[in-house]
């Protein structure tokens, strides 16, 4: 009868650990972008981040959203995969201290999409991040092509521009309201 017992509780208690190792190591999804993102953050940098997401951009089968952290002038983005069920899967953080600077709060950050839709393979984008209410304008030439210029409108701003992945060379400037050139 002990025996018994003491067999059914190992039992109990592996099936637990089961469940638990399963549902651990599952991808963290959920229908709240935000919520994801401040679980992801609060995560990795052991503190209690509480952010705003001040846009977002669809591409393929990802959102890009651009977020401050609350409290603070810093920025970053993250990217995420929607399910057909309306829940996010989240890809990647992108913090400001990891992204690179290219003009006064404007910051940048090149990314790689997988197109699985159209099994295209790869994609990739130039993500440029600003907390400048200065910048007005963005123009992108590649490889001595012909410029796209972007305006921007909003400070935070989150602009995602498409950039070959076979390009030699890309030129990208950051203009004021005036038509100068931020550095």
């Amino acid at each position: 009868m002990i025996k018994r017992r003491s067999k059914l509780i190992i039992i109990t208690i592996i099936f637990v650990a089961l469940i638990s190792a399963i549902i651990n190591s599952m991808p963290d999804k959920s229908t709240d972008m935000s919520k994801l993102i401040e679980k992801t953050l609060s995560k990795q940098y052991k503190d209690k981040t509480k952010i705003g997401i001040f846009d977002t951009y669809e591409v393929l089968d990802y959102k890009i959203a651009g977020f401050i952290e609350v409290g603070s002038d810093k920025c970053g983005f993250s990217v995420l995969k929607q399910d057909i069920n309306s829940r996010f899967e989240l890809i990647s953080v992108n913090r400001f201290d990891r992204l690179m600077k290219r003009a006064l709060d404007t910051y940048i950050q090149y990314i790689d999409l997988k197109d699985e839709k159209y099994e295209l393979g790869f994609e990739r984008y130039l993500v440029i991040l600003s907390m400048n209410p200065e910048l007005s304008r963005i123009k992108m030439t590649v490889d001595d092509g012909k410029p796209i210029y972007k305006e921007i409108k909003s400070t935070p701003s989150l602009t995602v521009l498409k950039y070959p992945i076979e390009a030699t060379n890309a030129e990208y400037l950051f203009y004021d309201k005036a038509g100068k050139l931020l550095r």
